[in-house]
């Protein structure tokens, strides 16, 4: 035996200073060089990585020296499942992992010389490493991002607004982590179609509030649970949601360890372990709209049909069947490929609320509307050139009696289905 040496590998963490790691999944890799003209048998052992009660131990036996070139031999030994004590060989360290190297020549080899000069290289390194479990203390770390969520069916809005009434917000940090931490919503905003922005206000925005750690184990995890709420009283959700953004914002931020060491190096984190930041909208679904509209553009393509004859007239009919509460006034402007208006064609009445039909067996209002859209004999002339069609369809939630916006209750099941047909004259060419 040339070498038995045992000694204290330390990790650089930066502040984290770690006491227990489980691992899930990675690779212990050691590399050897033999300077020695013999081969020799080296054992590395960890007596702190265990497995079952077993610490990791691995026998290699390495190529002699020839022509100057060293001997050298890689092993690689998958480390799921093992567990890592970093306290060192006291036992009240951190970041610290004991080592033994033992090195013996071959017993069936010739006799050699050894000298200091001639050195045994021992490489061990850690590869692709993820812990499913690690104890200590896990340092300051600030998490701050900013979401950002579309809602594409409201970037068609063109104008209007609505009235949302009751209404209240909650903003909640999920702490998933056995240590201690803070955090808080930073900001929330949002902007429409018409590019106005309102900006979350409220005693709730900014302030950070503090998470208890999680409790339980692995397998029966208990994440600590923070939420703060937005309403009228304490903020200006209202306007904020009435707003009708399509476009949201929302930042926060969630700091570990915000006052340091206080768990005395006990943190923990498990497999099991999430962080999360989480919205919830509640509000009656109770809406008061006044000229809200709403525009969205199809293509279509009537060149086709033109190989035929050409276009004289005709009509749309648009066929609804509305539960909601709405009213609506459409309108169709016509567009050529560079999108310049040709015509606009307003519907010829409106569609109804649903207030306005009868009783269906399932306790909803329906009313069928039927509106027209007269395609006239200059229209049908320029149907060819037309490539997008823009519906705009103004909402109001009128009140039976008055006539007027109001506030009005949507029922549950409520539904509008739509039909468009078309009936248009072609004069054959022959």
């Amino acid at each position: 035996m040339f070498a038995n040496s045992t000694d204290q590998n330390e990790f650089n963490f930066g502040d984290v200073q770690l006491k227990h790691v489980g691992i899930r999944e990675g690779k212990i890799k050691i590399k050897i060089k033999n300077p020695l003209p013999t081969n020799i048998i080296l054992t590395v052992t960890l007596p702190g990585v265990t497995k079952n009660g077993t610490s990791f131990s691995e026998q290699v036996e390495v190529e002699k020296e020839q022509g100057g070139v060293k001997g050298e031999k890689t092993v690689q030994i998958d480390l799921s499942g093992y567990h890592i004590d970093l306290t060192g060989a006291a036992g009240d360290e951190t970041n610290y992992m004991v080592t033994t190297v033992t090195a013996i020549t071959d017993p069936n080899g010739p006799s050699i010389q050894i000298s200091p000069s001639l050195i045994t290289e021992v490489d061990v390194t850690f590869q692709d490493i993820k812990a499913g479990y690690a104890k200590g203390y896990f340092g300051k770390i600030d998490f701050q991002d900013t979401m950002k969520v579309r809602i594409d069916m409201l970037r068609n809005l063109q104008g209007g607004a609505i009235d949302i009434t009751g209404l209240n917000m909650k903003f909640g940090l999920s702490n998933g982590v056995k240590v201690t931490a803070r955090g808080g919503l930073l900001m929330a905003s949002n902007t429409n179609a018409q590019g106005i922005t309102v900006d979350l206000s409220g005693d709730n925005v900014g302030p950070l509030f503090t998470l208890n750690p999680a409790t339980g184990t692995w397998d029966n995890l208990t994440p600590y649970e923070k939420i703060v709420t937005f309403n009228a009283s304490n903020s200006n959700i209202e306007q904020f949601v009435e707003n009708l953004g399509y476009d949201y914002e929302v930042g926060y931020l969630f700091q570990i360890n915000p006052w340091g060491n206080v768990s005395g190096g006990n943190d923990e984190i498990f497999s099991t372990s999430e962080v999360k930041a989480f919205m919830e909208l509640n509000f009656p679904i109770q809406i008061k709209a006044t000229d809200l509209k709403l525009s969205d553009t199809m293509d279509i393509d009537f060149s086709s049909s033109n190989t035929f004859g050409k276009f004289k007239s005709g009509v749309l009919l648009l066929e609804t069947s509305n539960a909601f509460p709405f009213s609506a006034d459409v309108e169709l402007k016509l567009l050529n490929k560079n999108k310049i208006l040709l015509h606009t064609i307003q519907g010829t009445s409106n569609i109804k609320s649903g207030q306005e039909g009868s009783m269906t067996s399932s306790g909803l209002q329906v009313a069928e509307s039927n509106v027209l859209f007269e395609v006239t004999e200059q229209i049908a002339k320029d149907l060819p050139a037309v490539s997008y069609i823009v519906v705009t369809t103004t909402f109001n939630t009128p009140d039976a009696n008055t006539g007027q916006s109001v506030s009005q209750q949507i029922p549950v099941g409520a539904f509008l289905g739509i039909k468009l047909k078309a009936n248009l004259k072609i004069e054959n060419y022959q």
